[in-house]
C-alpha cells in the first residue's frame, strides 16, 4: 500500500534554528495579514483582490442541497471546562461532517420537541425520551438519523437504533459491528478533544527532533498507574502528569496537553472505562506514535476496524512499551519509519471516516426523496 512510501518532513537545525524558523512564519503570517488590509509591508507590496468573487457570485459557490440538521437534545456542546457537555464538538463539526457538501445547522440544548426533517440527533450516553425516534417516525419525518457518544460502558438500551433510518456511534463492540449486527449501525473512532487545535503535518518534528520520548497525562485508572510507575524513572525524557483528568475545570489547558504531545515521540495509550480513548487519536494528530495494549475484551478490540496492517504498535504489556520504545531509540532510521506510516495511516483514517459519514449521509437523503 502507499502507506510504506510515506515520509515524514525533513527538517534540520538545532532548537535555535527551528526558533528562527518559527520566528520568520510569524513575521510572514503578519506582513499577509498587513497586506489583506491593504496595508503595504516591509518590501512595499500590497495584495490585490481585484480576482476575488463578487458579493453576488459567493453564495452560488455554497452547498444549494438542502441542510442537515443537527440537533444537540437537551445538552451544550460546549466543552466542561466551558461549561457544557460534549467534548469534542469540534471534531464532528470541523472533520467529520467536513465533506457532506450540503449546509449544517446546528441546534444547541434543543427541547426534545423539536422534529425536523433531515436531522442528525446527537444522543449524548443516553436518549432523554428513547420513545423520540418513534413519534418522529410515526408522525411521517424523514431522514432521521442518529450520532450516539458516550456509550463507553456498553450498558445503554439501543433499542431506539430500529427507528432510525442511520446511526453513527462510537465505542466498538461486536454485538454491533461484528457478523449478524445491524446493517444501518455505522462505526466512529473517537476523536480530537475541543480546544486541542489540529497537527499541520507539514510543520510536526520528526521524531528525532522531539524533547521527550514519552508522555502520560491523565489520571490513574486500571492499569495507568502501573505505566505511570514504569515511565517515572525516565524522566525527564518521559514527562508524567498523573491525578489530572483533562476535562476537569483544573486540568492542564488544551493547547499546553497538545504541545507536548507535538514534542514527544511516544503516547503511550492506557485504556480508560474503554478500551478506545480520545488519546490515540490525538497523538496521532500531532505525530506522537501511539502505543497501545492488546485489549483485554477481544469483543471490543475497536483496532479490527482499522484493518490487519495498520501500523499502531501493540504490547501485551506496559515494560514491553518501555522495551519498545528504548529498541527505537537506538534506531532513529526505524522509529523515523514507523512515525512515517503511522501519519499516512492516520491522514487515511481520517479520510475514511469522513468519506463514510458522507456516504451514509447522502443516502439517507435519496433514499428518503426517492434520488436514485
Amino acid at each position: 500500500s502507499g502507506v510504506s512510501h510515506f515520509h515524514p518532513p525533513e527538517f534540520s537545525g538545532t532548537s535555535t534554528a527551528m526558533r528562527a524558523v518559527l520566528a520568520l512564519v510569524t513575521l510572514l503570517s503578519f506582513s499577509a495579514a498587513a497586506q489583506l488590509a491593504g496595508v503595504p509591508d516591509g518590501g512595499g507590496n500590497v495584495m490585490s483582490c481585484d480576482n476575488t468573487p463578487g458579493e453576488a457570485e459567493i453564495p452560488a459557490a455554497m452547498s444549494r442541497k438542502p441542510a442537515l440538521h443537527v440537533i444537540c437534545q437537551g445538552f451544550d456542546v460546549l466543552p466542561p471546562v466551558q461549561g457544557g457537555s460534549m467534548l469534542d464538538f469540534e471534531w464532528l463539526r470541523d472533520v467529520l461532517l467536513a465533506r457532506l457538501n450540503r449546509p449544517v445547522k446546528v441546534y444547541n440544548n434543543a427541547p426534545l420537541s423539536l422534529m425536523v426533517n433531515n436531522s442528525l440527533i446527537l444522543v449524548l450516553i443516553r436518549p432523554l425520551d428513547p420513545s423520540y425516534f418513534q413519534r418522529a417516525h410515526e408522525a411521517g419525518y424523514r431522514n432521521i438519523g442518529v450520532l450516539h457518544l458516550g456509550d463507553e460502558h456498553m450498558d445503554v438500551d439501543t433499542s431506539f437504533y430500529a427507528h432510525a433510518d442511520y446511526v453513527f456511534r462510537n465505542y466498538y463492540h461486536e454485538r454491533f459491528f461484528g457478523p449478524g449486527a445491524p446493517s444501518h449501525v455505522h462505526f466512529l473512532n473517537l476523536g480530537l478533544k475541543s480546544g486541542v487545535g489540529h497537527g499541520v503535518p507539514s510543520t510536526l518534528p520528526r521524531a528525532t527532533l522531539r524533547g521527550y520520548t514519552c508522555n502520560f497525562l491523565g489520571s490513574l485508572r486500571h492499569d495507568r498507574a502501573e505505566l505511570a510507575d514504569l515511565l517515572a524513572p525516565l524522566s525527564p525524557r518521559c514527562i508524567v502528569i498523573a491525578d489530572k483528568r483533562f476535562e476537569a475545570a483544573s486540568s492542564m489547558p488544551a493547547l499546553a496537553y497538545s504541545n507536548i504531545l507535538r514534542d514527544s515521540r511516544f503516547t503511550p495509550c492506557p485504556a480508560g472505562d474503554n478500551e478506545e480513548t480520545s488519546r490515540i487519536y490525538e497523538a496521532l494528530e500531532f505525530g506522537s506514535i501511539p502505543i497501545l495494549r492488546r485489549a483485554r475484551d477481544p469483543a471490543r478490540d475497536f483496532t479490527r476496524m482499522f484493518g490487519p496492517a495498520h501500523p499502531i504498535p501493540i504490547v501485551d504489556s506496559w515494560s514491553d512499551a518501555v522495551a519498545l520504545m528504548a529498541r527505537m531509540d537506538s534506531s532513529p532510521t526505524d522509529m523515523l519509519d514507523l512515525q512515517g506510516r503511522v501519519m499516512a495511516f492516520w491522514a487515511c483514517l481520517r479520510a475514511h471516516q469522513q468519506a463514510k459519514v458522507a456516504r451514509v449521509v447522502q443516502r439517507a437523503f435519496n433514499a428518503a426523496y426517492e434520488i436514485s
